[in-house]
């Protein structure tokens, strides 16, 4: 499958399916807590924009910049949680870019019960993931979470 570029009366057609198939080693990598497989797929300058709720109100920086900051958010989750499953419901790709739908199920470490729909946009350079904007119900996830 292809994705398209239109750039004024250029147009470029790129395989999209790498660049997907670099979001679900992430996201399989990402439920693993695999630090060294997070650190494969993602840029050293890699930047990771958080939903400004979390911003304010867990006091995360927006946006993580490099590789080690966006591992140690995305793979240090058993702070908040004991367990938990992602399901990509959706992926879609145009150029570099990679748009993913998915739910995460599990348990919070204060021990109550998460499901939580999100929404990440993944740009890819040069075959690493390059920046991810997360969107979520932040609301939902602080109170769960006991934020």
């Amino acid at each position: 499958m292809s994705g398209r570029i239109d750039g004024g009366t250029d147009a470029v057609t790129l395989d999209v399916e790498p660049n997907k198939a670099l979001v679900r080693r992430q996201v399989a990598a990402m439920e693993a807590r695999d630090a060294d497989a997070l650190a494969a797929v993602f840029g050293a300058d890699a930047r990771w924009w958080v939903p400004q709720s979390a911003c304010l109100r867990a006091g995360i920086e927006r946006p993580l910049v490099g590789r080690d900051a966006v591992v140690a958010l995305v793979g240090g989750s058993q702070v908040f949680f004991s367990d938990m499953s992602w399901t990509i419901d959706l992926l879609i790709a145009e150029g570099d870019h990679v748009a993913a739908h998915m739910h995460m199920a599990g348990t919070t470490a204060s021990g109550n019960d998460y499901l939580n729909h999100y929404h990440f946009l993944y740009r890819v350079e040069d075959g690493l993931i390059a920046e991810v904007w997360e969107h979520a119900d932040s609301a939902y996830a602080f109170e769960r979470l006991g934020f």
